[in-house]
């Protein structure tokens, strides 16, 4: 079983694949990837949750649309700070990030012109030491998050966009000032500018597991 490519892919880092200080996002974009302090390691790069991340560049296929999957395998060092493996945009002005919280829980944010405008949360099973396969889903105004390809949201509120185009995405943090940096490993990472149905998240799921576990 493969993992899903499809036009609307519009960023895959095979993290374990890529080494050096800027690499090539393996999509058909091709995006230009600056590493800042991160660890390659056999199975992902390793955050160490102070100053290392990678820029992706600022292209608006990173923009959050109408219709967004991103997929990405975490192992969270500890669950003893807020950390957020992947953001986009200006953190207080036009912004959206995943955030890991110390009870195992994640929530998508979204900051419009400043003001947090949604919120999408799942349950705690995000545990300390074990990869786990997240997917974040915005579909229309609605959005999931699933777990190992299991929808485990608890609460969806309408899902705004942020007021701005063409920010900056980035691994390891929230946005494009350093806060909340994330510490651990992330395995790959993935951005379709599509909603992909529960059967294709469970697809790639178990296409890529046998890496993790």
């Amino acid at each position: 079983m493969d993992f899903i490519f499809d036009p609307s892919l519009v960023l895959y880092l095979p993290f374990y694949e890529l080494d050096g200080a800027s690499f090539m996002s393996r999509d058909a974009y091709g995006h230009l990837c600056t590493r800042t302090g991160a660890l390659w390691r056999l199975n992902g790069h390793y955050f160490d949750g102070t100053d290392d991340y990678i820029d992706c560049g600022d292209d608006t296929v990173f923009d959050l649309g109408n219709n967004t999957t991103l997929l990405l395998w975490l192992k969270p060092a500890d669950l003893s700070g807020t950390y957020a493996p992947f953001g986009w945009g200006t953190v207080g002005s036009n912004v959206y990030y995943l955030q890991q919280y110390t009870d195992g829980s994640l929530k998508l944010r979204i900051y419009r012109n400043g003001a947090l405008r949604s919120t999408l949360s799942n349950t705690g099973i995000v545990s300390a030491g074990q990869f786990v396969f997240v997917a974040v889903v915005k579909n229309g105004t609605a959005g999931e998050i699933y777990v190992d390809a299991i929808d485990q949201t608890i609460s969806s509120e309408v899902l705004h966009l942020p007021d701005a185009t063409g920010k900056t995405f980035h691994v390891g943090r929230r946005g494009e000032i350093t806060g909340n940096m994330y510490k651990g490993t992330i395995g790959e990472l993935a951005k379709y500018n599509r909603a992909l149905t529960p059967a294709e998240i469970q697809h790639n799921y178990l296409a890529t597991k046998w890496r993790y576990r």
